[in-house]
């Protein structure tokens, strides 16, 4: 099989901000995860028409110290296939490994409503070509989710869940967020992330400017220009060790009259909030801020 991979240039201002490096590379994991089936012209209409949507996305990082950098290496692979859809997993390399992406798509109907069975000659294509993905990740992100658990079936003191208007956090969606589908692009939910955690009261004395060791997204429902996003954040504590485990939850609202609001006077005829991402986030922890 012919050795796929691109390579991206990197600037000082992708990697200013451990936020600024997750949006960059969830950009060119999203921008090669298509490459491994580039020769099969079915999926090429499937991703051309916008039938394949992400469900999944997030990074496990290794180099937490982007800065140095200066260009990338993104080397993609097809890791799972199910009847609808399908992993695919992208190594970030220079000299070393820097980071792994993860991610999930599925194959849309014609309504792009629900989910329908990817076609034969798509899914044997996927089966001819499919690797064992990094066990990193998983291992990771099974942690994350393990320490989150432990806290939620504790139910004890040191269980802290803040909702949307304990964290006194929520923004509006702006048109410089979202992509040419109208609604807020996959890799820009890492901004909207880092948001939240910097402004909950449970996680802002946590989290440094170091990178996390992983971000995991959960796609749920889109947001669009106009919306409201609030934030909900549960921490993992006693988070004296050097890893505290962080989940967001972003929730979408909208108003009548949204466009004549302002990011802090947040209307009473709002809908009931929806959530649009759910994302883990595993973080060095960090009392310096």
């Amino acid at each position: 099989m012919t050795k796929l991979g691109q390579r991206f240039a990197v600037a000082w201002g992708n990697t200013s901000t451990w936020f600024a490096w997750a949006d960059h590379v969830l950009t060119m994991s999203d921008h090669a995860s298509s490459e491994p089936l580039k020769d099969v012209e079915e999926f090429v209409q499937m991703w051309q028409g916008q039938r394949l949507v992400f469900r999944t996305h997030g990074a496990a990082f290794h180099e937490l110290e982007p800065w140095k950098l200066s260009q990338v290496s993104v080397i993609p692979r097809l890791t799972a296939v199910g009847h609808s859809s399908f992993n695919f997993e992208c190594l970030l390399k220079n000299e070393t490994l820097i980071a792994t992406t993860r991610g999930t798509c599925v194959y849309l109907d014609k309504t792009l409503t629900k989910s329908t069975p990817l076609p034969s000659t798509v899914r044997n294509a996927i089966v001819d070509r499919l690797e064992k993905p990094n066990l990193i990740y998983d291992t990771l992100l099974n942690n994350a989710r393990a320490s989150l658990q432990e806290v939620s079936l504790k139910q004890n003191k040191d269980s802290i869940h803040i909702r949307d208007t304990d964290a006194a956090w929520n923004t509006r969606v702006r048109c410089s967020e979202c992509d040419a589908l109208g609604h807020v692009n996959n890799a820009k939910w890492a901004l909207l992330v880092a948001d939240a955690l910097r402004m909950s009261p449970i996680t802002s004395s946590v989290i440094g400017a170091k990178t996390p060791e992983l971000l995991h997204l959960d796609y749920l429902k889109p947001a669009f220009p106009g919306d409201i996003i609030h934030a909900s954040v549960a921490l993992s504590l006693p988070s004296s060790g050097p890893l505290t485990a962080a989940r967001v939850d972003l929730a979408r609202s909208t108003t009548k009259n949204s466009a004549k609001k302002n990011d802090s006077s947040i209307a009473n005829d709002e809908e009931e909030p929806e959530i649009c991402v759910s994302a883990i986030v595993l973080m060095p922890t960090s009392y310096d801020i």
